[in-house]
């Protein structure tokens, strides 16, 4: 990055092939001996979703999540689906630990924010999911049963749809028990999916972040590895969406690439390969690696 030009292989080389640990120690050794943020250097020498991936790499895991969210809701618009898809996956210590940061850095709290943004069931929806889950632990076989019937009666089995009773058991039972209920529902009455039932019973970002939901209970790296698909699906590409999934889910890539392959019957490298081009192909190809 010295003097006129960039040398952009270089930085590829170096940031695209380094896991946190080791970007965050270079990151501290950069600011030691020349007085400078690596970030904000970075910044200033590069554009566009290149710049971008390269600024996410650079960002502490949660930091990224954080400001992802942050730009999801900033200015004029939401960015509903974003804001789903980064809370969705995320472990009680991980959403703590966005909660702290979002607070420290833009002096309101997360839940405030969603709230200011947002309305309605999906806002109900979206601070629940902002909010802790139960903790894991074995499936009570007579719960699950109960909870499976209590989605039924909210849904298929009534007029109109009880969002409420959605919205509660999805976002606060734990994976493994939400896992178990979407399978006991499949044996009950219409004998219908879990994921069926969500399609035609709710509409619009809440339906999505609920069908989100009961995919990610089944298998995580399925859930990430069609949002990925979705972004590189028909005329163009969705570099942004791209870049949170790849960036802020790297310790999932391998599993997430995995599904994907299975899934669509095509590499994920061959598919952004495809996809993408320039400096931000180049980048995106180190992070998921052939």
């Amino acid at each position: 990055m010295k003097g006129l030009g960039t040398d952009e292989a270089a930085l590829i080389r170096i940031l695209g092939h380094r896991n946190h640990a080791e970007l965050a120690a270079i990151k501290e050794a950069f600011l030691k001996k020349y007085g400078k943020d690596l970030i904000s250097r970075v910044r200033s020498e590069l554009s566009g979703y290149f710049c971008s991936a390269m600024v996410g790499l650079l960002k502490e895991p949660r930091q990224y999540d954080a400001d992802t969210l942050f730009e999801a809701m900033k200015g004029i618009g939401t960015d509903e689906f974003t804001m789903i898809f980064v809370l969705l996956g995320r472990s009680n210590e991980q959403k703590a630990q966005i909660n702290t940061i979002f607070s420290r850095d833009h002096h309101k709290t997360l839940d405030a924010a969603i709230r200011s943004e947002t309305s309605g069931d999906l806002q109900k929806f979206l601070v629940a999911l902002s909010q802790n889950r139960e903790a894991e632990g074995p499936v009570n076989e007579s719960t699950a049963s109960a909870d499976a019937e209590k989605l039924y009666r909210a849904g298929e089995g009534k007029i109109g749809t009880d969002e409420r009773t959605f919205i509660e058991i999805f976002t606060k039972k734990n994976w493994t028990h939400l896992k178990r209920v979407f399978q006991i529902y499949e044996t009950i009455h219409k004998h219908h999916t879990m994921e069926r039932a969500v399609e035609g019973e709710l509409s619009g970002f809440l339906k999505t972040g609920l069908h989100g939901i009961v995919v990610f209970a089944r298998n995580p790296a399925e859930y990430y590895a069609d949002i990925l698909h979705k972004s590189m699906k028909g005329l163009g590409t969705d570099e942004k969406m791209l870049n949170q999934v790849v960036i802020g889910n790297r310790e999932r890539l391998a599993e997430i690439k995995q599904s994907y392959s299975a899934k669509y019957g095509k590499s994920l490298y061959g598919a952004i390969d495809g996809e993408t081009s320039g400096d931000y192909k180049r980048t995106m190809l180190a992070l998921i690696g052939n």
